[in-house]
């Protein structure tokens, strides 16, 4: 949900911003109530897009693989986290695994269906077919199916979706990168 899946997951919540269902600006406590709690009632939709919710540390210490996979349990694990005040305070940062589980807890909220179900709904019926035909969350084994879940692409998706990738990208030629965190992408990669 945090890696390959974060332009989906970010796509569906901007449709669900455009339905109405969400807010920006509003804290997402409004659509899910079960995450107005210690400290994170007034988090926006917005911040978490931006990866400034404090919450990247949400992550159970002793948590397996499975546990990891088990998305119901982990946004029950991030309804349930503090935010970092420090983390928050500071510069965005990547939330990882966090930042997949509260997006999905928020659109599930917001939808009142599941993510698989809010994928077809708002993205691949876009696209003329059903998720058996263009895309999963889950995928079998074998090399035909992963080719076939392979060929819709999240900027092809994101564009179906009616958002303008062109201006997107072309918004700064740094990639939307401010100076801290081309230093910070520097020193990660032995550059200091």
């Amino acid at each position: 949900l945090s890696g390959a899946g974060s332009p989906l997951l970010a796509t569906l919540a901007l449709k669900e911003v455009a339905r109405g269902a969400l807010r920006l600006d509003a804290p997402l406590a409004a659509a899910w109530e079960a995450f107005g709690q210690g400290g994170k009632e007034r988090l926006t939709l917005a911040e978490l897009l931006n990866h400034q919710t404090g919450l990247g540390g949400a992550v159970p210490p002793a948590a397996r693989l499975g546990d990891l996979c088990n998305l119901e349990a982990m946004v029950r694990v991030v309804e349930a986290a503090e935010p970092d005040t420090e983390e928050r305070a500071g510069p965005a940062s990547h939330e990882g695994l966090p930042w997949g589980w509260a997006l999905a807890g928020a659109l599930q909220a917001s939808s009142g269906l599941g993510l698989e179900a809010l994928m077809e709904k708002r993205i691949l019926s876009l696209l003329g077919g059903g998720a058996e035909d263009e895309l999963r969350l889950r995928v079998n084994d074998g090399e035909d199916e992963l080719r076939r879940c392979a060929k819709a692409s999240a900027a092809v998706l994101m564009k179906e979706a009616g958002f303008d990738l062109d201006a997107m990208l072309s918004a700064g030629d740094d990639g939307g990168q401010d100076e801290g965190a081309k230093k910070e992408g520097a020193q990660g990669e032995g550059g200091g």
